[in-house]
């Protein structure tokens, strides 16, 4: 009798046990995507408070704690941004052209609109200065010029010409820019010993330092916040390409260190507001965070239901880290916790 009733407790016992993790840590179920072929770009409001992404679909404004939609603009956007004063700017590109536009966030009304030069684009960190290079000629040639605009007027404000086909673009702290290309005979794609990282200075239209050039093709750069370093995802060039993480002294031009950080190409990098922690993503939608811009001590994050990191951005308490999903199947806009990386939500 007593072998029997302790086998009945043991029973009750296992049956009131998960079976697998507690339901507080798993990832919530990913609804089906609301973006048809591809999430291209988050950004953070200045509060934090809301989440602004573009991609295939129209440019959608989320609030961040629950991932409700507040609201859709009439833009099919593959940049956006929160300006300081909490309007959106959103850039457009069509066969003929693209163009900017500065929006109301709370009422969803255009304020202004200006055309631009196609990208890639980078926008300054105080929101004041928009900047455009790679652009295309009617015949698709690529022209090596860099035009500097003003996003309160929509005015051209500068343009240099760095000789290399811009490819990726990232503003420092202090309004450097720096700016990473191919010479315009490898405009076809991003070649070795044809392209190269350089820092400009932005207001005065003058080339500060070529960087030593990352041994792999470079495919995005990001800078920290303090200006110290700059990072560049690299794939290493193969059939199956690695993705490596490479950090340059923008003082000195150095190479300071290089590592394998992803099964795939790196496509995605952004710092913590306070400089230290690195996000990367790649493009089969690996993520990992990394202490400041070492190889040592990096963790990755789940990879959820998102196919893959095309953009990162870091809100500006860094509690929480945005991931735009490029993949045409999954297509998400995801939410992750900065420092577990556990998905908050994904739409």
């Amino acid at each position: 009798m007593r072998c029997a009733r302790a086998l009945l407790v043991l029973l009750s016992a296992l049956a009131s046990t998960p079976a697998g993790p507690a339901e507080q840590d798993r990832d919530p179920p990913v609804p089906r995507h609301v973006y048809e072929d591809g999430v291209y770009a988050v950004a953070f409001s200045p509060d934090g408070t809301l989440l602004v992404s573009g991609g295939s679909g129209p440019v959608r404004v989320w609030e961040v704690t629950t991932g409700t939609m507040v609201r859709a603009l009439p833009s099919r956007a593959g940049a956006v941004w929160f300006l300081a004063d909490g309007a959106l700017l959103t850039v457009e590109t069509a066969p003929n052209g693209a163009s900017a536009c500065v929006w109301d966030a709370a009422t969803g009304q255009q304020v202004r609109r200006f055309p631009v030069a196609r990208g890639p684009y980078a926008l300054s960190s105080e929101g004041r200065t928009l900047a455009a290079g790679g652009s295309l000629t009617p015949r698709g040639e690529r022209v090596a010029a860099v035009t500097l605009y003003d996003t309160g007027t929509g005015l051209p404000r500068a343009s240099f010409a760095p000789g290399l086909a811009t490819l990726a673009m990232a503003f420092t702290a202090d309004g450097r820019l720096a700016v990473f290309g191919a010479s315009p005979s490898c405009a076809s794609g991003v070649l070795r010993d044809c392209d190269g990282i350089q820092v400009w200075d932005a207001l005065a239209g003058r080339l500060e330092r070529r960087l030593a050039s990352p041994p792999g093709d470079v495919m995005t750069i990001a800078a920290s916040p303090d200006g110290r370093r700059i990072v560049a995802g690299e794939s290493d060039g193969a059939d199956l390409p690695h993705g490596y993480i490479s950090a340059l002294d923008p003082d000195t031009g150095r190479l300071t260190r290089r590592w394998r950080a992803h099964t795939g190409r790196v496509q995605a990098l952004a710092f913590s507001p306070d400089g230290r922690r690195l996000y990367s993503g790649d493009r089969f939608g690996e993520l990992a965070a990394w202490p400041g811009a070492a190889p040592r001590g990096g963790r990755a994050f789940p990879r959820g239901a998102a196919g893959s990191v095309y953009q990162l951005a870091v809100s500006p308490d860094g509690r929480w880290l945005a991931q735009a999903d490029s993949h045409w199947r999954t297509s998400l806009v995801v939410l992750r916790d900065a420092w577990t990386g556990r998905v908050a939500w994904a739409r």
